[in-house]
């Protein structure tokens, strides 16, 4: 097969998903792959405010300090 024929098919691809909103492009992905290929900090921010606040000081600590604070801040009642 001629590989001339995809050229461009990403980026007219990558158009296309991006004017899908966003819980459109998740549809039949468990949720269990909805976050593979993030580190554990970036998991942290896909929790829910109900279970941030369950999680542990030393838990908290343990993440990088920007995702410390962006926690903190959706903890102490700003934007989830």
């Amino acid at each position: 097969m001629d590989a001339r024929i995809f050229e461009g098919f990403e980026d007219e691809l990558k158009e296309i998903l991006n004017a899908m909103p966003l819980e459109r492009r998740f549809l039949g992905v468990p949720p269990e792959q909805r976050l593979v290929g993030l580190d554990r900090d970036h998991q942290a921010l896909a929790l829910p405010l109900e279970v941030l606040r369950a999680l542990s000081d030393d838990y908290l600590r343990s993440l990088s300090p920007e995702i410390q604070a962006e926690l903190r801040r959706r903890l102490a009642g700003g934007n989830a």
